[in-house]
């Protein structure tokens, strides 16, 4: 039998035992612990895979297994092989996993919140943990916690509580996190996203209100200074905030200083600066299988490089939604998006069209091209309609793969904190592309 069941059957029971509103699920179930390269690749898990796939391991990388390094050499070869059949696989798991405890809530008639998997981004979820959002929600489910956990990352250290990030990262998560947010809000338009906010957690030592009170009051300003336009022009916030992290032994002072930061950072636009983002459900799954075979940069990796270095990408809209965005819109990866959505793509009208990532075949002549070249492949920026025409450039170094990219693997350990392994693009040629983007946009 499936743990699942008698965990439904036992979580069924202390819903009406305490009489719950509802149940959030959250780390450990709304994703795994354990990213996909490091997780279970037991005789059972992976005779699942086998009878869901089709795929017969070989009798040299050990159908069945005893030993540690046996284990080590099957997780080898499916990651090396059939890493894109193992993600789906799993995907398909724990969606199949989380819809059931979803639904066993709902039909008791509560509430069912989850967390998004270690704060990760529509794309990133799925390839690290399996974890599919939209699948948690079309199985029911009424709330959705989003981590953004910036702010408690900024102030820790490597020899805090395990989470190794150098001091680089831990300025660019801020980036990171909102990128993420804005992703899963154009992912999932009409689900309520409520950020887990970061005070203070004395089991994992962080102090975000006494230590960095600043990055808690940029932490919810930017929470709530994110936008989606939707169809009818209206700019929602990604997010709709807060949920508290942790609230327990706060003063009435504290509690009036962390009032005041979501007071001050709530606003009402009626027009945000900076180039529009393009949402593509299609493209995703594209550009999932793209990081997995080139390590591409997907849109979140995008939008997080450019804003850290100053682009005005504030708003996102999905590609259905366009026809009512006015200034210019920044189209990531227009090579991965489907014929139809390029084309709708090129014909708007609103104002220029930026494409950023590979080269798609356009048709048009561009107003300028900025192109990064190098073993990992060719990225361009190229812009067209009514704009000013830009200087082209051309940016090439030497860097290359070390080894064959379906061998690469995360860093040791791959945990959540740590970054995926990405292709290398110069900082030259991100930086040219977020000029171009501050000037056109007076920003």
């Amino acid at each position: 039998s499936f743990y699942e069941d008698d965990l439904l059957k036992n979580l069924r029971r202390v819903i009406e035992d305490y009489s719950l509103d509802g149940i959030q699920l959250a780390d450990g179930i709304s994703s795994p612990r354990l990213s996909l390269q490091e997780a279970d690749f037991s005789d059972d898990v992976v005779g699942q895979f086998a009878a869901h796939s089709g795929i017969s391991l070989p009798d040299d990388v050990c159908p069945a297994c005893a030993a540690p390094g046996e284990f080590e050499k099957r997780a080898d070869w499916i990651l090396d092989h059939h890493r894109a059949e193992w993600i789906q696989f799993n995907t398909a798991r724990w969606s199949s996993f989380m819809g059931k405890i979803i639904r066993g809530i709902r039909g008791a008639g509560r509430d069912a919140a989850f967390n998004s998997a270690w704060t990760k981004d529509p794309l990133e979820a799925i390839y690290r943990y399996g974890s599919d959002y939209k699948a948690f929600v079309d199985a029911g489910a009424t709330s959705f916690i989003v981590e953004d956990v910036s702010a408690d990352l900024a102030i820790l250290a490597d020899e805090d509580v395990g989470y190794p990030m150098g001091y680089a990262h831990r300025k660019f998560v801020h980036h990171e996190f909102a990128a993420a947010l804005m992703a899963i809000k154009a992912h999932l338009p009409d689900t309520t996203l409520t950020p887990l906010f970061m005070i203070r957690d004395t089991l994992e030592q962080w102090d975000v209100i006494h230590h960095m009170p600043v990055a808690m009051q940029r932490a919810a300003a930017t929470n709530l200074n994110n936008y989606l336009v939707r169809g009818d022009r209206r700019m929602e916030p990604v997010t709709n905030g807060p949920h508290f992290c942790l609230a327990d032994g706060l003063t009435p002072e504290e509690w009036r200083f962390t009032r005041i930061a979501w007071d001050n950072g709530y606003t009402v636009p009626y027009a945000v600066p900076g180039v529009t983002a393009v949402w593509s459900d299609q493209r995703m799954h594209a550009e999932l299988d793209a990081l997995i075979k080139t390590r591409r940069w997907h849109t979140a990796k995008w939008m997080a490089e450019l804003a850290s270095r100053g682009a005005p990408v504030h708003k996102i809209a999905r590609i259905e939604d366009i026809g009512t965005v006015e200034g210019p819109l920044l189209v990531i990866n227009p090579d991965l998006l489907p014929p139809k959505e390029l084309e709708k793509a090129l014909a708007y009208k609103g104002g220029p069209v930026l494409l950023l990532g590979g080269q798609a075949d356009t048709g048009m002549e561009s107003r300028f091209e900025i192109v990064m070249e190098n073993g990992w492949g060719r990225t361009v920026f190229a812009g067209y309609g009514a704009m000013p025409a830009y200087e082209s450039r051309i940016f090439r170094d030497d860097s290359r793969p070390k080894k064959d990219i379906a061998a690469m693997r995360e860093p040791e350990g791959a945990v959540w904190t740590h970054p995926l392994a990405y292709a290398d693009i110069g900082d030259g040629f991100v930086r040219s592309c977020v000029e171009i983007m501050t000037d056109l946009t007076g920003y």
